[in-house]
């Protein structure tokens, strides 16, 4: 396994920013499937280390916390605003052929699934900011288990009946070191392999025809090569950078901050729609464990997200912490916070837009070859942690069985 920097995880890892051990944003680890389960508990042997957390997220919507899913918890929205959703989410719900497959755009989908006031006030500002892209110009492929239909019964009661309703969806529950951060995933793997594993050893060329590789000025053969390097980036390796002109991904950068225990908020982390606000997203690491939020100080980190096509500059720190002092709830004061310092996550998703399908058709070529890409980068697919585990238990597992 040849690895490009100094150490293993990818953006799965634990830095260190500002003397403090973060996460490249909140890398919580949702297990649903048995395969993986058995593989992190019975063949890691993780099971001490790791302790499940009760996600706490609310979206912040016009001043308010809006305990998440947004449409389940629609009492919690100004009464007009509640209106207009549950009357717009109604006329949508009886107009629409909820048996179609017809292809639609992510923007078509919200408006014939969600109705205009969900869709206006959280579906689509929020995805905007995540995909930096345009929601007409992405299609559904994305979704699966992060995007389910919605549920009338559960939009209608959670409008009038405030129950803070917050356990839907794929990430209400998951796991999380109980010491350290994300890194123990990749170590504890790293440790039962370092005989194979070369860091520091980026690999500059393939020859797909000779089935060669270049490391650090030295060649290699190979029979079969399993890459998670970036698909875009692949392909330029490869001499193949016509091939890639319409892959389209985002670039992520996490700001860093230190705030007093006193000053910090009790949330796992808060979706932030509202344009007003350059992040999409604002998180607690302390919240990750049950001993980080009795610790003195909380590190926080906030998302935010441009396109791969895009010369606009990520905010600066100073603005992004006059916006965080623009938040506000009871008890909390984030214009207390610390910069510690940033980090680029490029690519960070691969963007769903009309031509990221033409991608699969780049993958049967190098399967062709001899190349099977995987992982979400190499296989440019929007994948939580136990996907990408399980993609890579099933590529071993069909090369053995092949």
């Amino acid at each position: 396994l040849f690895e490009k920097l100094d150490n293993v995880a990818g953006t799965a890892k634990t830095i260190n920013v500002g003397g403090q051990g973060v996460d490249l944003t909140g890398h919580a680890l949702h297990l649903n499937n048995d395969s993986v389960k058995r593989y992190i508990f019975e063949e890691l042997m993780l099971g001490n280390e790791l302790d499940m957390v009760n996600r706490n997220a609310a979206v912040y919507f016009q001043d308010r916390l809006v305990p998440y899913p947004f449409q389940y918890n629609l009492s919690c929205v100004d009464e007009n605003m509640r209106n207009k959703c549950v009357i717009d989410y109604l006329r949508a719900y009886y107009k629409s052929n909820r048996k179609s497959k017809e292809e639609i755009s992510f923007y078509e989908y919200c408006m014939k699934y969600f109705g205009e006031g969900i869709s206006n006030s959280f579906m689509l500002p929020y995805n905007s900011k995540l995909w930096a892209t345009q929601p007409s110009r992405m299609t559904t492929r994305w979704m699966g288990e992060f995007v389910p239909l919605p549920n009338k019964n559960k939009i209608l009661k959670g409008a009038f009946v405030t129950e803070q309703s917050g356990h839907y969806g794929y990430n209400q529950k998951f796991y999380y070191p109980i010491n350290g951060g994300i890194q123990i995933l990749a170590d504890t793997i790293y440790n039962q392999c370092t005989d194979v594993v070369h860091l520091n050893s980026e690999v500059m060329k393939v020859d797909l025809e000779d089935k060669k590789i270049w490391v650090n000025g030295k060649s290699a053969k190979y029979d079969l090569l399993i890459s998670t390097i970036p698909l875009y980036d692949f392909l330029q390796v490869c001499g193949l950078r016509k091939k890639s002109h319409f892959l389209r991904w985002t670039t992520t950068r996490a700001y860093f901050f230190l705030i007093d225990q006193q000053y910090s908020m009790n949330y796992t982390w808060l979706y932030i729609p509202e344009k007003k606000f350059g992040f999409y997203r604002l998180g607690n690491f302390n919240y990750f464990n049950k001993c980080g939020a009795l610790q003195k100080e909380h590190v926080l980190w906030a998302e935010c997200s441009k396109s791969s096509k895009s010369k606009t500059c990520f905010p600066k720190q100073n603005e992004i912490i006059n916006e965080l002092a623009q938040i506000k709830m009871e008890g909390v004061d984030l214009s207390k916070v610390k910069f510690l310092g940033s980090y680029d996550i490029n690519p960070s998703y691969a963007v769903y837009d009309f031509n990221w399908e033409n991608k699969h058709r780049l993958l049967e070529e190098l399967k062709t070859k001899g190349v099977i890409m995987a992982g979400r980068y190499g296989s440019w697919e929007y994948l939580s942690m136990e996907n990408v585990i399980n993609n890579g238990l099933k590529v071993v597992q069909s090369i053995i069985t092949n």
